[in-house]
């Protein structure tokens, strides 16, 4: 019965974190296939970026600077395009990437200046204009990438009701970041937005 408990705990903590995980049929599929191949697309016209290979630091450098451009390539006015309802829209999904880097930053038990307690309730519907979404953005990749050379990354911690290390803990910032840049790089794709990384591969 414990476990059963704990495991239920564990599931509702990750459901608030990801609220919009849902059935959503064809059109969102067609997004993840897009998305995939998207991201992949990105890998090879970057294949000459200097971070890439050389470990947690410079690839979250990376993943960063790719997330902004991508975001500031963005028509203001494409913030609140949607590929279908119920789904994440461009602006909503930046604002996402910014509160989830916060977020697992705490859970990482790395303590930021104000960390989540500055964030507005219900950013992801309260932060719509594109100039104060990037600037969450940035915020949120700043705190960690000025974190995580003093992380104690051997340092146990719980998280979603297991024990772990603050060092696994962050490698889901990496992660996220990447997943939800695959997303972005789909969106934009879907809207005739290049990014400005494979532009300038391509010169």
């Amino acid at each position: 019965m414990a476990r059963r408990t704990m495991n239920s705990n564990r599931y509702t903590i990750w459901k608030a974190h990801h609220p919009r995980r849902r059935r959503l049929g064809p059109l969102v599929s067609s997004v993840v296939g897009v998305a995939m191949g998207a991201a992949l697309l990105s890998q090879v016209t970057v294949a000459q970026a200097p971070e890439l290979g050389q470990g947690w630091l410079p690839e979250f450098n990376l993943a960063a600077r790719q997330l902004v451009e991508l975001a500031d390539a963005t028509p203001a006015e494409k913030f609140s395009w949607r590929p279908a309802a119920g789904v994440r829209s461009i602006g909503e999904v930046y604002v996402h990437v910014a509160v989830g880097n916060f977020w697992l930053l705490e859970q990482a038990g790395v303590k930021i200046p104000g960390g989540l307690s500055k964030v507005p309730e219900d950013p992801e519907k309260s932060i719509t204009d594109k100039a104060e979404v990037i600037k969450w953005l940035q915020e949120s990749l700043d705190a960690v990438r000025t974190s995580y050379p003093s992380a104690d990354r051997q340092k146990k911690v719980q998280f979603l009701g297991q024990e772990t290390t603050s060092d696994f803990v962050l490698l889901r910032v990496l992660v996220h970041n990447h997943e939800h840049m695959g997303q972005a790089i789909a969106y934009a794709r879907m809207n005739g937005i290049v990014p400005p990384w494979s532009t300038a591969s391509a010169e």
